[in-house]
């Protein structure tokens, strides 16, 4: 799984690349990160117009956080695996995922997700389910994907795409 520029995740050894660096709150050239300036601007310091910083999240005891911040050919392609929550920088969500803020919602609008992720009393489906409630630093957020990769499928196989209309 690669990701989606603005996108965080947690890994075990920081490993720098051209594409994922860590969220140390180091200032990038804005020529450099197009994308990546595009979405965030100066929201974690800068000069907003030159230069601009990544956010600083809090690394915990065994594990790093790295953001996303140049594009790859797989970005246009890209689906998480449902029920997969990673935190967020842009401002705005890209498309099959919510934010993890605590919201009520309706089985019917998010079948995969009800299928992965709300199962009550003995394996049956919940009607209505909340969405993770997970607090994240100023200008960023915890965000879950509700359509894409569905984790349950193809034994042996792997993940496959699956969409709400193959429900």
């Amino acid at each position: 799984m690669d990701g989606i520029v603005g996108m965080i995740k947690m890994v075990l050894s920081l490993n720098a690349t051209a594409e994922w660096l860590p969220c140390d709150g180091r200032l990038l050239q804005a020529a450099d990160y197009p994308a990546l300036f595009a979405m965030i601007g100066n929201r974690f310091g800068g000069d907003g117009r030159v230069d601009f910083a990544l956010p600083i999240v809090p690394q915990q005891e065994a594990a790093h956080f790295m953001v996303k911040v140049a594009p790859t050919a797989q970005d246009d392609s890209f689906q998480g695996l449902v029920a997969q929550m990673v935190l967020w920088v842009g401002a705005e969500l890209p498309a099959h995922w919510l934010p993890c803020d605590g919201r009520l919602v309706q089985g019917s609008d998010y079948p995969l997700l009800q299928k992965v992720a709300a199962q009550g009393a003995n394996g049956v489906p919940m009607t209505a389910f909340h969405l993770p409630l997970i607090p994240a630093g100023a200008g960023l957020q915890y965000m879950i994907c509700v359509d894409g990769l569905d984790p349950t499928a193809g034994a042996g196989g792997g993940p496959q795409v699956m969409s709400d209309d193959d429900y």
